[in-house]
């Protein structure tokens, strides 16, 4: 059987590859995309393991060159609330009153 690995993709499924990751999907976990978890994750998403790698969409074309530090849409508000921080005048305080999705259309380019 080949080595494998899963990742959690933008919108929150847990999906497995074999590895190698084809490059259109090592180029999603660069950006960020794609976030590896450990296995133990899938059980707890409710997501199945072998979802289909079609599911996953591909990166748009007009992303930043820069957003190497932003987090992806599927990483935690947390990382979220910190890059809010980061990049803007925001205090801690400020930043987690907003929603993940707030923080998104804000500060996700």
């Amino acid at each position: 059987m080949a080595e494998s690995k899963s990742y959690r993709g933008e919108g929150g499924a847990v999906i497995r590859f074999d590895l190698p990751l084809a490059e259109q999907y090592a180029e999603q976990v660069r950006k960020g995309r794609l976030v590896e978890v450990p296995d133990a994750a899938d059980a707890v998403s409710g997501a199945p393991a072998a979802t289909p790698a079609a599911a996953v969409d591909p990166a748009p074309a007009d992303e930043p060159a820069d957003s190497a530090d932003r987090p992806g849409r599927a990483h935690p508000k947390a990382d979220w609330v910190a890059y809010a921080i980061q990049v803007s005048d925001l205090t801690e305080a400020e930043a987690d009153e907003l929603t993940k999705a707030e923080l998104i259309s804000r500060f996700g380019g």
